[in-house]
């Protein structure tokens, strides 16, 4: 199963409620935030899955605090921050990593990282591509330094 495929098999209403749980927010789950969480759930069916080698990873901290990670085929990992949410929803899950944490936990886990700070597909494609330009700019200011 890929990434993607974890997500949408998620029941909507259990991932709402263990994500505004777990968020430790108060009272009931809002219509906002469960249209807000419907609508992001839409947007990433929209999304095609990019095929890769890379897999997710998660290591389980206290109260029920994941980080989500991507690993290489090499055993290098990297954090999901940057990383094209289509590139990120064609990653392998393990079926060992599902049975240990659950769909919901983990469906959970992947929708905070791939959202950091609440962004969105676009503005994450464009802080890609803006990071991307910077890189560039200090690479061309790196070459003409003269050598020492």
């Amino acid at each position: 199963m890929n990434a993607k495929e974890l997500i949408l098999k998620a029941d909507i209403d259990e991932l709402v409620e263990w994500i505004w749980l777990h968020d430790k927010r108060k009272g009931s789950v809002t219509p906002e935030f469960r249209q807000a969480l419907s609508k992001l759930i839409l947007d990433i069916s929209k999304i095609e899955p990019i095929k890769t080698d890379n897999s997710i990873a998660a290591k389980e901290f206290e109260d029920h605090h994941l980080d989500v990670f991507a690993v290489e085929p090499d055993g290098q990992n990297f954090s999901l921050l940057f990383v094209k949410w289509g590139e990120v929803l064609g990653y392998s899950v393990p079926d060992e990593l599902i049975a240990k944490l659950g769909i919901i936990k983990l469906a959970a886990g992947l929708l905070y990282e791939l959202t950091w700070f609440g962004s969105t597909d676009e503005e994450n494609n464009k802080a890609i591509a803006e990071f991307d330009e910077e890189c560039q700019m200090i690479d061309e200011e790196l070459k003409e330094i003269p050598p020492c």
